[in-house]
C-alpha cells in the first residue's frame, strides 16, 4: 500500500499529440560521405521533424505543436497517423525526441523489444545532445567552413538506420527532388546532412544536391598569384636542385602496397637525352612490395590479398588504356606497345616492369640552352682543378720532402701499434723494384704497412737467435734440465740433514727405499747419493756444483 506523506494532484486533462510519417526519395546525388542518409538499399533513414511549422527557430520549441513528423527513405514504413498523449500542451525537446523514438521503434520491424528498451535511452539521450550541438552550430557566428552533422548512426545486427533532426534545404529550384508530399512553395525539402554557421546573418544549410551553392568562407591566400614564366623557373629550380643534391625519392602506396625510388639525373652519354634532346632524365627503380606500413606495422592478410587484387587489376587498366589504331597504309603492320612504354606513359612501376627511365621535358637542348636567364638551370658539372702529381721516385726524391709519418696516418694509429712500430718506421722513401720510374711506397698504404711488419718480424727472429742461454759445463746439461736436477738435490740435502742430525739409522733403510722410489736419476747416480749418505763426508751446499750457499 502507498502511503502519501501530502495530497498529490495527477492531471485530469491529456492533449493528443499526433504524428505523421512522410516519405522522400533522391535520384542522381552522390551518396558518399554525409550523403549517405539519401541511401536507401543498404540503410535506412529516419529524420524527426520536431517543429514542422518552423524548421529554423530552435527557439520556438515551447510554443503548442500541432503535430510531429518523422521523414523517412523506407518505403515499407506505413503512413498510417499514430496518436500519442501528453499531460502538456507545452512540449519540451526531450519528451518530443521521445515520443519521436518511441513511433520509430513502432515503424521498423526488425529490432525485438529487449533491444528497444535496452537502448531507448541511449538513443534519446543522444539525439536530444545531437540537437543541441546543431543548435550551436545554427546560431554561430563565426567565419569558418566546419560543419555538424545532423544524425547518428545506429546498427542492430547487419540492419543500419540514421537517426537525425530534420532540417529541410529550403534552395529554391523550380523542379522538385523530393516527393510531393514535401513539396512547399517551390522550395527544396530534402533533409540537410550538415549544417554550417552563419554568413553575413544568412543560415547556411544545404542538401545533398544544393550543397555546392552554399557560400562559404575564402580565406585569404598567403602565396601570391605566379605568372607562368615564374612557375617555370620554381620548378626549373626545384629540379636543378634535385640533380646537384643527387637526392633519391622514396614513393610508396599503402593501397596497392609497393614502393620505389626515383631521382633526376643526367644521361652517361651525353649531356642531352640522344632522342628527345632533353637535358635531365628521371629514373625508377628499387621497385619491392611492402608487407607493412609507415608506423611499422604488420598488413593483415586480408589487407595483403586486397593489395594484390588492386595490383593486378591496375596492371590490366593500364594494358588495356591503348587504343590500336588501323594504320593507312594496309601494308605497314600494327605495331603494338610493350609494357615497359605502357608504364613509363603512366609514370609508374609494377612486377613486370621494375625499373625505366623517362625524360623530364623541362628544358630542351637547342631551345632552352640558348636563353641566358636558363643557363644556370642546366646541369652542367663544375670543372675539377688538376691535382699535381706529389709521388716519390727515384729520379725527384731529392726534389719532394719526404714525411715518414703524416698526421693522418698517425691519427689512424692506436697507442699499441705506434708504440710496438715506431722504431721500424722508414726515415727515407721506400722503393720497391729497380729503374728510376718506382714510386715510393706511400705511408699508410697496404704495402707500406706490409713492409714495416715484416722488418719488425725480422728483428724478433734475430732477437730469438742472438739470445744467450746459461750453460753449466759440470753437469753437461742445459738449462731447464738444471733446474730440474737443482730440485732433486735440495730434496736430497733435506733428507741427508734429518738423517745427521738425529741420527736415526734405524730408519736409514726406510728413507734409501723412499729415496729410490721418489728419485728419478739413474742407478750410478743413487749409488753415488747412498755413498754420500753412509759416509762421514760433510754434505753442504758447495760440494754440488751449481747450488749456492
Amino acid at each position: 500500500m502507498v502511503v502519501f506523506s501530502r495530497p498529490v494532484s495527477f492531471p485530469s486533462q491529456s492533449f493528443p499529440v499526433p504524428i505523421r510519417t512522410v516519405h522522400f526519395h533522391v535520384t542522381n546525388i552522390d551518396r558518399r560521405g554525409v550523403n549517405t542518409v539519401y541511401e536507401s538499399q543498404r540503410s535506412k533513414s529516419y529524420f524527426f521533424d520536431l517543429d514542422p511549422l518552423n524548421h529554423h527557430e530552435f527557439t520556438s520549441y515551447r510554443n503548442p505543436t500541432p503535430f510531429l513528423r518523422i521523414i523517412t527513405n523506407d518505403k515499407k514504413a506505413s503512413l498510417t497517423e499514430s496518436v500519442y498523449q501528453s499531460t502538456s500542451k507545452y512540449l519540451n525537446k526531450k519528451f518530443k525526441v521521445s515520443l519521436l523514438l518511441t513511433h520509430f521503434f513502432k515503424l521498423q520491424k526488425v529490432i525485438p523489444k529487449r533491444i528497444q528498451h535496452k537502448y531507448f535511452t541511449f538513443l534519446r539521450d543522444s539525439l536530444h545532445k545531437r540537437l543541441s550541438i546543431i543548435e550551436s552550430r545554427y546560431n554561430s557566428t563565426h567565419t569558418n567552413n566546419r560543419s555538424t552533422r545532423t544524425f547518428i548512426r545506429f546498427t542492430y545486427k547487419k540492419y543500419r538506420f540514421i537517426l537525425g533532426i530534420f532540417i529541410p534545404c529550403c534552395y529554391p529550384c523550380g523542379v522538385l527532388s523530393s516527393s510531393p508530399d514535401l513539396k512547399d512553395n517551390n522550395c527544396c525539402t530534402l533533409p540537410t546532412p550538415i549544417v554550417y554557421s552563419r554568413y553575413n546573418n544568412f543560415r547556411r544549410v544545404g542538401c545533398g544536391l544544393h550543397n555546392k551553392f552554399v557560400p562559404k568562407y575564402s580565406k585569404p591566400s598567403s602565396v601570391t598569384t605566379t605568372t607562368p614564366s615564374a612557375q617555370r623557373i620554381a620548378a626549373l629550380t626545384n629540379i636543378h636542385q634535385k640533380w646537384s643534391s643527387q637526392s633519391t625519392n622514396y614513393v610508396y602506396s599503402n593501397r596497392r602496397g609497393i614502393s620505389y625510388n626515383t631521382r633526376i639525373s643526367v644521361p652517361s652519354d651525353g649531356l642531352v637525352y640522344p632522342r628527345w634532346n632533353f637535358f635531365y632524365t628521371k629514373n625508377y627503380n628499387s621497385y619491392q612490395i611492402i608487407y607493412r606500413s609507415q608506423n611499422v606495422s604488420n598488413y593483415t592478410s586480408c589487407t595483403l590479398e586486397k593489395q594484390a587484387q588492386r595490383r593486378q587489376r591496375f596492371e590490366r587498366r593500364v594494358l588495356n588504356s591503348h587504343k590500336s589504331t588501323v594504320p593507312d597504309n594496309v601494308n605497314q603492320p600494327i605495331r603494338t606497345p610493350t609494357k615497359t612504354f605502357l608504364f613509363t606513359k603512366h609514370k609508374t612501376l609494377c612486377d613486370s616492369v621494375r625499373y625505366f627511365t623517362r625524360h623530364v621535358n623541362h628544358l630542351k637542348k637547342g631551345i632552352h640552352d640558348k636563353r641566358p636567364h636558363l643557363t644556370q638551370y642546366l646541369p652542367i658539372v663544375k670543372t675539377v682543378p688538376v691535382v699535381t702529381d706529389r709521388r716519390i721516385t727515384r729520379a725527384n726524391r731529392d726534389q719532394i720532402e719526404y714525411i715518414p709519418l703524416p698526421e693522418n696516418v698517425r691519427l689512424s694509429m692506436s697507442h699499441d701499434d705506434y708504440m710496438k712500430y715506431k722504431d721500424f718506421i722508414p726515415t727515407k722513401p721506400v722503393f720497391l723494384g729497380k729503374g728510376k720510374r718506382r714510386f715510393a711506397l706511400s705511408p699508410g698504404s697496404d704495402k707500406w704497412w706490409q713492409w714495416v711488419k715484416d722488418r719488425y718480424r725480422t728483428h724478433q727472429k734475430e732477437l730469438e737467435k742472438a739470445r744467450v742461454r746459461p750453460h753449466f759445463p759440470d753437469w753437461n746439461t742445459t738449462y731447464d734440465r738444471y733446474r730440474h736436477r737443482l730440485d732433486n738435490l735440495n730434496y736430497l740435502m733435506a733428507i741427508t740433514d734429518s738423517v745427521h742430525g738425529q741420527y736415526n739409522f734405524t730408519k736409514f733403510n726406510k728413507i734409501l727405499r723412499q729415496l729410490d722410489r721418489k728419485s728419478k736419476k739413474t742407478p750410478v747416480w743413487r749409488c753415488l747419493e747412498h755413498w754420500r749418505l753412509l759416509t762421514d763426508q760433510t754434505l753442504d751446499g758447495d760440494n754440488y756444483p751449481g747450488s749456492s750457499a
